[in-house]
C-alpha cells in the first residue's frame, strides 16, 4: 500500500464534528507515542507494564499508527495529499545530503 491508498482508506473513519479535530489529535497522539518511548528510555519495566517485549513494541506501532492517521486527516483537511509530502520529504533530505546540509538548522538550508 502506498500513502495515496492508506490516505483513502483512512479517510473511511474519520467521524468528527469540527475540523480542527484532527490537528488538536495530532498532538495528542505525537504525546501519547513519545509517552511510550520516555518510559522505554526512562529504563521502565515495559514487559512488566504491557506484558511482553512484543506487546511493548506493539504499543509503540499502534501510537505511531494513531499519529500517522491524525496527519491523514489533518492533510484531508488543507486538501493535501500525504503522498505527496511523503515525496516532497525525501526530495528535501536528498537535496540535504547532496548538498552536505544534512545536519544544521533551519528549514531552507
Amino acid at each position: 500500500m502506498n500513502f495515496a491508498e492508506y490516505q483513502q482508506k483512512a479517510r473511511k473513519f474519520a467521524q468528527y464534528k469540527d475540523e480542527i479535530y484532527p490537528f488538536l489529535g495530532l498532538a495528542e497522539e505525537t504525546g501519547e507515542f513519545l509517552g511510550v518511548i520516555a518510559k522505554l528510555k526512562r529504563g521502565d519495566d515495559l514487559v512488566a507494564r504491557y506484558g511482553s517485549k512484543e506487546a511493548a513494541r506493539e504499543a509503540a506501532l499502534k501510537e505511531a499508527g494513531d499519529i500517522l492517521w491524525q496527519l491523514s486527516q489533518c492533510l484531508e483537511e488543507l486538501d493535501m495529499s500525504l503522498q505527496d509530502a511523503a515525496e516532497l520529504n525525501l526530495k528535501k533530505l536528498e537535496d540535504r545530503l547532496q548538498r552536505g546540509v544534512i545536519k544544521g538548522q533551519g528549514d531552507n538550508r
